[in-house]
């Protein structure tokens, strides 16, 4: 209990303002939150995850050091854990780690294939943050738009655009709208947009639809 608390506290911290990293880190806790990471206790798994993704969240502060102290790594694997609040935040701290620069994607090359997996998980946080995260991918470079593409990351996303719709799903919608525009923007993976025949479907369907964030998403994109 005192593990979790000490990890919601530093959280909130990093949540809070860009201002607390400076403590954070020199506090030093990499070594701790790497080691954190890999705890038995799955609820100690879960709020490391959401730890990194907090210092995640306001800049690339911390990306250098997280990624030579193997946090970004380690962070990759509960992307498969057996915990599913542990793999919701593990989908939120790696959309973060990725959002800022580049500096991370030679380590979250990995992540592509489970990310594409957890855009099917139960829960629809995790579809959502899953959804962000490969959107992201691409966000500042075309370094991973290979894997991107080996991995059917477009085809996955148009799936995610589709069955929300016909679930009339608004927060996925606009994640994976907005994801499929990151994509776009890389001329190694448009045209895959544009030869799918399920997001020319997608589109007429979504002409329809009165969300003016909808709308511009798919302006973007078009």
């Amino acid at each position: 209990p005192i593990l979790v608390d000490g990890l919601l506290i530093l959280s909130q911290l990093a949540r809070l303002s860009r201002d607390y990293y400076e403590g954070l880190a020199q506090a030093d806790i990499y070594a701790s939150v790497r080691s954190l990471l890999l705890h038995k206790n799955k609820s100690i798994r879960a709020r490391s995850c959401n730890l990194v993704g907090n210092m995640c969240r306001h800049s690339a502060y911390f990306y250098k050091s997280l990624q030579v102290h193997g946090i970004i790594d380690a962070l990759v694997e509960r992307l498969d854990d057996p915990d599913g609040t542990t793999r919701k935040f593990a989908c939120f701290a790696i959309g973060n780690a990725g959002f800022h620069s580049n500096i991370l994607y030679g380590n979250l090359r990995a992540s592509i294939p489970l990310l594409v997996r957890l855009l099917g998980d139960a829960d629809a946080k995790t579809q959502t943050n899953a959804a962000g995260a490969l959107g992201n991918l691409s966000r500042n470079g075309s370094s991973l738009c290979g894997d991107l593409a080996e991995g059917n990351v477009i085809e996955a996303l148009v799936g995610v655009v589709r069955s929300s719709v016909d679930a009339r799903a608004e927060t996925p919608l606009r994640i994976a709208l907005f994801s499929l525009g990151n994509l776009s923007q890389q001329e190694a993976l448009r045209g895959a947009l544009h030869r799918s025949q399920e997001w020319a479907a997608a589109a007429a369907a979504l002409a329809a639809n009165t969300d003016p964030t909808v709308q511009k998403y798919l302006k973007r994109i078009k």
